[in-house]
């Protein structure tokens, strides 16, 4: 007689303790695995926020599985990656499916699919209108977008600022050409591109200065790069022009979009499929004169350098120039027929605590500029105090004053708050906007110049004087409330913005964006009271319902919040899905 036995294994402990999870990574919309992509498993704080807990991560097979085991229970977020691929193209909301979150109990094992987005390619040549290669060309992929941030966690409450809402161009990578004019943009999400090539002038008729050290600047797209420099008694730096040329010169480039077109109207527009590669693109470059501006050193800067600013009018966004010079004069080369504004600040030799100003535009048509003055002039200082109906979470010495000037050439300027409260800023006689001081507990109740109160944040100060008062509010309320899809369900991620109405509309910056969570719900706080309108946006782009001709289409879907002082009010939402 056969005996037959029973062999019984008791579960590990450890698996009893942990959780396990596993699944699968594929490339949205054609569903194929993606093998060897890293899977991270990032413990989250039961908010959902900051990250706090151990992490794990594994990589898949060959057909796009993984698996993760020994997960301490908690709170979690999948995400999955790979060189080729993304989750979130940038200034797009986090696609659904690129990540998870999950929350484990012991014993749990969770199933998660997750997707990535192929990026795509653009590969071609610069050429001249002869055909010969363009070397050095730097080639820009440019997409339309809305200003923004990267998604923030849910719960993090950001503000709109004044310069947000507007669509503009932006970088997505760019490329050399190399000595066979011959370049290669990668890594670049799905979408519609416009290829720019900006302003190149020869190398020797770059600017230098001498010494022991290798720096480099940009100006305006031109690539400045100064072999030497040496740091003076007073720590200056001492440039100059290698050759200084007169007349004609070797021809350059101008900025220029695909295919060659100089003005931004006749751009060409190329679509980048996920895993597409767009090639024998070929962009030819018109030669254009290179011109110089020489300055003319101010007198009273006596043997002291100064910085000196260049920007090319309306090129809001390129970097500028910043440099210190000593002699006579200064030669600024290499420049391309166009509008610059030549600047520069400095103390005033007399008055150690005046800072002084000047700003000179020079217009570059088919010659040089001789002879341009800088024309110093004190700014206008402006003294100040933080004020707070009530008591406030933060010092006022953590504070900073910061103004934002309506023309882009001029600079902001930002200033500290003592701890008093009182603080001074010296500006030009020009329109800003006041973007800070801003707290989370509190808000910008008013702002007043003199004794005359300011309707909102902007400031006109070559109309108005007097000390200007910052008024906190304290009474703040706040917003609370759930977003849901048609069908009553929760989608993830959706983005909640709280638009200012009424009189609350000419500040800006009372604007509230949030992330929802994972079951809908968000909450507003520090609310200045007043009128709102409040939507919840599915898939909108990043920045694009700060835009009120974006939200036109959507208003009848926005919901009407009225906020009380130190009230609580609460709102459902249904999901706005634009299908852009």
């Amino acid at each position: 007689m056969r005996a037959f036995f029973i062999l019984m294994l008791a579960a590990s402990p450890l698996a009893a303790q942990t959780a396990a999870v596993e699944g699968k990574v594929t490339e949205m919309g054609s569903g194929r695995p993606v093998r060897k992509a890293e899977v991270v498993l990032r413990g989250l704080t039961q908010t959902g926020n900051p990250p706090e807990a151990d992490n794990y991560a594994t990589e898949t097979d060959a057909n796009g599985h993984f698996l993760i085991e020994g997960i301490l229970p908690g709170k979690y977020q999948a995400a999955p990656s790979h060189a080729g691929f993304i989750t979130r193209p940038q200034g797009k909301p986090m696609q659904p499916g690129t990540f998870a979150q999950l929350t484990l109990a012991a014993g749990a094992h969770a199933t998660v699919d997750l997707k990535l987005i192929a990026t795509g390619a653009v590969s071609g040549r610069t050429v001249s209108l002869s055909g010969d290669a363009v070397t050095g060309a730097w080639v820009e992929a440019l997409q339309y977008s809305y200003p923004s941030r990267d998604d923030s966690p849910s719960g993090t409450v950001t503000v709109g600022l004044p310069t947000d809402g507007h669509r503009q161009l932006e970088s997505r990578g760019g490329a050399v050409s190399n000595d066979r004019g011959e370049f290669r943009i990668f890594g670049l999400a799905p979408g519609r591109y416009y290829l720019r090539i900006q302003e190149m002038i020869r190398p020797d008729l770059l600017l230098e200065c001498t010494g022991d050290q290798a720096v480099a600047a940009t100006l305006h797209g031109i690539m400045w790069t100064v072999n030497e420099f040496e740091s003076l008694s007073d720590g200056s730096i001492q440039c100059s022009a290698p050759e200084h040329i007169r007349g004609s010169r070797p021809l350059g480039f101008g900025q220029t979009f695909y295919p060659g077109a100089h003005d931004f109207a006749q751009a060409a527009p190329l679509d980048v499929t996920p895993g597409g590669d767009l090639r024998n693109v070929e962009i030819r470059l018109r030669p254009e004169g290179v011109y110089s501006i020489r300055l003319a050193k101010p007198t009273l800067t006596g043997d002291s350098a100064f910085p000196l600013e260049i920007r090319r009018r309306g090129d809001a966004g390129q970097p500028n120039v910043s440099m210190s010079f000593h002699g006579d004069s200064i030669e600024i080369p290499g420049l391309l027929p166009g509008s610059y504004t030549v600047g520069g600040q400095l103390q005033d030799p007399g008055h150690p605590d005046q800072s002084l100003y000047a700003r000179q535009l020079v217009e570059i048509v088919d010659h040089d500029v001789e002879g341009v003055t800088l024309n110093f002039a004190p700014m206008k200082t402006v003294t100040g105090t933080v004020k707070a109906e009530g008591p406030l979470t933060v010092p006022f010495s953590g504070m900073n004053v910061e103004l934002d000037p309506d023309d882009p050439d001029t600079p902001t300027f930002t200033t500290r708050v003592k701890a008093d409260g009182t603080f001074t800023a010296q500006v030009l006689p020009e329109a800003y906007v006041l973007v800070r001081p801003r707290i989370p507990t509190a808000y910008v109740k008013s702002a007043r110049m003199g004794d005359r109160e300011l309707p909102g944040p902007h400031i006109d100060f070559a109309r108005l004087d007097g000390p200007l008062t910052i008024l906190f509010g304290v009474d703040a309320g706040s917003v609370e409330g759930t977003a849901l899809n048609a069908g009553g369900r929760p989608m993830m991620p959706s983005k909640i913005t709280l638009i200012p109405v009424g009189s609350n509309q000419s500040w800006e910056a009372r604007l509230k964006i949030v992330n929802a969570d994972q079951n809908g719900k968000f909450v507003i706080p520090a609310v200045a009271p007043g009128e709102y309108k409040a939507f919840a946006w599915l898939d909108a782009d990043l920045g694009a319902p700060q835009d009120p001709e974006f939200r036109k289409p959507y208003e009848s879907q926005g919901v009407t919040v009225k906020v009380e002082p130190n009230g609580r009010s609460s709102v459902q939402l249904k999901l706005i899905v634009t299908g852009r």
